[in-house]
């Protein structure tokens, strides 16, 4: 086990590279603290991706602690049936999704539980889920995403999530729950015990509910138990939630036991 995060030996970064290019249906990958893996794309289907010993904890300052992590882009590039345990997910502080599923592919029936997402800048998403269906979500962290990014961007329908939190989102969400071409319409979305904190005056702690394009329709979406607060009291803030229907249609979208600082819009 490495003490740190620098200088990884390459067998570390070639072996667990080859490991995931190599799986088949129903494999498990288990990945220990201190390996290094880039730019990987999930090529099987029923895969079980658990960090043995949990995600690397994400401090202020970027500051990682020891744990599991996987740095670059990780791309779900397969159809269905994954769970994904115990993982931080690393956007290594530049303009890429720390974790997205490939809009074209149907990625189905995913349960991604007790994992973290840090660190990216610039017009991405930490967790962009898209284009499948029957996704579950379980204390999943989110922190530091820079200027035009989301935290957790659903693209998809029927999704499951609770007990998420999000820090320092300075971009224009922690969530964003969108229908959109290429994607489709997102429905049967539910989304409980949601704790969002911000630092900065413009962007941050909000959830955007939106649909973009005439033929799409925003629809059956759920969020209770949700707090949103700046750290610092008194600080004024953007929105709490917005419902931003610029084509299409949003519907039965249902809020409850909702707490929204006053200091936001």
């Amino acid at each position: 086990v490495s003490p740190t995060f620098t200088n990884y030996p390459t067998p570390f970064y070639a072996t667990l590279t080859a490991a995931f290019a190599a799986a088949t249906t129903g494999d498990t990958i288990l990945i220990y603290p201190g390996i290094y893996i880039e730019d990987v794309v999930v090529a099987a289907n029923y895969l079980k991706i658990v960090g043995i010993g949990g995600p690397a904890p994400y401090y202020d300052g970027g500051v990682w602690g020891i744990g599991v992590r996987i740095s670059g882009a990780f791309t779900m590039g397969t159809t269905k049936g994954h769970f994904i345990h115990g993982i931080s997910f690393d956007g290594e502080g530049i303009a890429q999704d720390a974790f997205a599923t490939t809009a074209s592919v149907q990625v189905n029936d995913t349960t991604i539980r007790d994992c973290i997402f840090a660190n990216i800048i610039t017009n991405q998403h930490l967790c962009l889920l898209q284009s499948g269906s029957g996704w579950t979500l379980q204390n999943l962290r989110f922190y530091d995403a820079g200027s035009g990014c989301h935290g957790l961007a659903l693209r998809c329908s029927h999704v499951n999530a609770n007990n998420l939190y999000f820090e320092d989102m300075n971009g224009n969400s922690s969530i964003i729950i969108k229908s959109d071409t290429g994607t489709g319409s997102a429905n049967d979305i539910n989304i409980s015990n949601v704790l969002m904190l911000t630092n900065v005056t413009n962007g941050g702690a909000k959830i955007v509910i939106q649909s973009v394009h005439a033929s799409f329709v925003t629809k059956g979406v759920n969020i209770s138990n949700m707090v949103a607060r700046h750290k610092t009291v008194g600080t004024a803030c953007q929105y709490g939630i917005i419902i931003q229907q610029t084509a299409g249609t949003c519907s039965e979208i249902n809020i409850c036991n909702v707490n929204v600082d006053k200091t936001f819009a």
